[in-house]
């Protein structure tokens, strides 16, 4: 199964797997990647693969491995800034512009309107809409 990370913590996060976008969240411990070492190199809008384990607490994600980073990833311009969020209004003809906060800003790069980015897409869980995860400037 695949999916994305949309939420970290020091020791876990949680992953939304492509199959069920409305479903919860599936639990994931840093051990329960197949390298437990890259857990403190991902960042949120990583795309993962896993297997799924039934517990008492619920689904847990095991056997994780990180995906091809470009995999996946959307393209656009930043398009409207405030403080600390804009929104991106994508390459493809006829999308809505997409919501994106400055913590999913990879790489310490200051946003811009204009600025040319890739991103993956998550869903806000607060208002079930989506948002853009791990926004890297592009060349």
């Amino acid at each position: 199964m695949e999916g994305t990370i949309i939420r970290l913590r020091d020791s876990y996060c949680f992953i939304l797997a492509d199959d069920s976008p409305g479903d919860s969240d599936i639990f994931a411990h840093r051990s329960s990647f197949a390298n437990p070492k890259v857990f403190h190199d991902i960042v949120g809008g990583t795309r993962v693969e896993f297997a799924i384990v039934h517990t008492p607490r619920g689904r847990e994600a095991r056997d994780l491995t990180i995906l091809d980073s470009d995999k996946g990833r959307e393209h656009g311009r930043i398009d409207r800034l405030n403080s600390d969020f804009g929104f991106i209004s994508p390459d493809r003809p006829g999308e809505d512009d997409i919501f994106f906060h400055s913590s999913e800003i990879i790489g310490g790069w200051i946003p811009e309107r204009g600025l040319h980015v890739s991103y993956t897409i998550g869903m806000d869980v607060r208002n079930n809409k989506p948002r853009a995860l791990a926004v890297r400037q592009e060349t």
